[in-house]
């Protein structure tokens, strides 16, 4: 019931803003500033969401079509765009240096968009119900290519291989199904995130190569983009044709 939907919408809200502003404190950040990057995560978050919705024009928020995925990419961006002049982190601001606000924003974006169309599909679909069926082996298969890809890709970094990656993209869009789809991204996802954690915590105070994080990250929202857009295309087929 919309009612009920909009106090569950503003609880959510308000515990993301403490959840925000108290995870800042604990970093180390004076009480406003902690304050100023938990308003701003859920100003980011509450357009995503409101121009998201717009978009896709009805109610079932999980990506059920191929432009419900260029939707929430878009709307993704929208609410990093929103959220920039409110200050959404340390040291970030309007009249920050043009590569520090091009890093946070390329970032936000990417974990924006990848962390809420697989966890979205991930809660709302079943792996029993999909209209492909997949099996266990391949996604095993799938996720050894796709990190030899990355392995290689970043091996060879002086060389123009960083189209390797959409292959196993292409290849996992057309025989998977979304909810499959989903967990073998936020596999792979999670996986290049705890690498790249491990590189940061391990090197030097900030001696660490934020292009090369920049350029990893999206290269995997580009690979979470074309599986998820490729295997709703093949879901809404097959819907298609069973009907």
């Amino acid at each position: 019931a919309r009612p009920q939907r909009g106090r569950v919408l503003a609880l959510t809200l308000g515990l993301a803003l403490v959840v925000y502003t108290l995870t800042t404190l604990l970093l180390g950040f004076d009480p406003l500033e902690s304050l100023r990057i938990g308003c701003a995560a859920v100003a980011q978050a509450g357009v995503t969401l409101v121009f998201y919705r717009w978009r896709i024009g009805d109610d079932n928020l999980t990506p059920h079509r191929p432009s419900d995925i260029v939707s929430l990419l878009l709307a993704s961006l929208v609410g990093v765009l929103v959220a920039l002049p409110i200050g959404p982190a340390p040291g970030i601001w309007l009249t920050s240096d043009g590569f520090d606000i091009f890093a946070w924003a390329t970032l936000s974006t990417a974990y924006m968009f990848v962390g809420s169309a697989c966890v979205m599909l991930l809660v709302q679909r079943r792996p029993r119900t999909e209209a492909i069926p997949t099996r266990l082996f391949d996604v095993y298969v799938q996720l050894l290519v796709t990190a030899v890809s990355l392995g290689v890709v970043f091996t060879f970094n002086d060389l123009p291989l960083t189209w390797i990656v959409l292959l196993p993209a292409v290849w996992a869009g057309l025989t998977m199904g979304p909810w499959t789809s989903a967990a073998y991204s936020l596999t792979g996802t999670l996986a290049v995130v705890l690498a790249q954690t491990i590189t940061v915590v391990n090197a030097p105070v900030g001696d660490y190569d934020l292009g090369n994080i920049l350029v990893l990250d999206s290269l995997m929202t580009a690979f979470v983009f074309v599986v998820l857009l490729l295997s709703l295309v093949r879901d809404q087929r097959a819907y298609l044709a069973n009907e």
